[in-house]
């Protein structure tokens, strides 16, 4: 989004204008043929699982940025986006990761904030990204994996001792919780083989089944028909993405206002 902004050659008003335009662009892509969309329950952002599809869909989003920015702006945004779908998948597989994979992922965090600190200056370092540069890859070496340690995981686990917290009596909260753990400590830790005897798996496709490869083909997902949606289902949903809209075009534009405005007071100065 920023990117929009720097681009403008019209001054502030235009460098605006073209952002706003750019979000509006944006979502509605997100939407049609990404199909996400900023949810109410998490401040209005889009959720993990629509985070990496957004990843696994990125070209399209490049697509529509070519012509409204720079080349050089557009292969560093292209590459870091290369960059952060390695990381997102390393960071949230619930497995134990190889030493050659945590090192190539303390390589490509590194990778990433410099080059977008070093193509986009006036981007700030936030605390998600000094956690991912500075302090991720030094977990992942010390524990061999952070997914595991997620909050979904932990979520499930919380949810399987509600479901059976009756189960395990004791005259405090803490003291079934104790009892609850023995006995998941006792049945076996639940490594991939038994995994596999629980966890859904799809049937591989059968020898000779022709695959989805036309533009065209009806068992694409971008070429299948939506569900159909109750006319306040679509407003709620319309409404979403444009508080979306204007929140990301409104923040890019008071980030970029102020770098330029410091680059400007600089040069005064000097």
């Amino acid at each position: 989004m920023v990117m929009v902004f720097r681009s403008a050659s019209n001054g502030a008003a235009a460098g605006r204008h073209a952002g706003a335009a750019f979000a509006a662009e944006l979502v509605e892509l997100l939407h049609e043929r990404v199909r996400v969309r900023p949810t109410s329950y998490h401040g209005g952002l889009f959720i993990g699982h629509d985070c990496h599809t957004i990843g696994e869909n990125i070209v399209d989003v490049c697509l529509a940025l070519k012509g409204k920015v720079s080349e050089t702006h557009l292969a560093a945004y292209e590459r870091a986006w290369s960059l952060w779908n390695r990381v997102r998948k390393t960071l949230n597989r619930a497995t134990i990761i190889s030493a050659e994979e945590a090192a190539q992922l303390r390589a490509d965090t590194s990778s990433m904030v410099s080059l977008l600190k070093g193509s986009f200056p006036w981007l700030s370092i936030s605390p998600k990204l000094q956690i991912l540069m500075c302090h991720a890859p030094d977990f992942l070496q010390r524990f061999g994996s952070t997914g595991l340690y997620g909050e979904q995981g932990l979520e499930a686990w919380h949810g399987r001792y509600g479901q059976n917290a009756v189960k395990y009596p004791g005259a405090t909260e803490l003291e079934r919780a104790a009892a609850f753990m023995r006995e998941m400590a006792l049945a076996r830790e639940a490594g991939s083989d038994v995994l596999a005897r629980y966890a859904p798996s799809r049937k591989p496709v059968k020898a000779g089944a022709r695959k989805a490869t036309k533009p065209d083909d009806k068992r694409r997902r971008e070429n299948k028909p939506r569900l159909p949606a109750c006319l306040a289902e679509n407003g709620k949903a319309e409404k979403k993405r444009k508080q979306w809209d204007a929140g990301i075009s409104g923040e890019a534009g008071t980030t970029v206002g102020a770098y330029l405005e410091r680059e400007h007071n600089k040069r005064g100065q000097a």
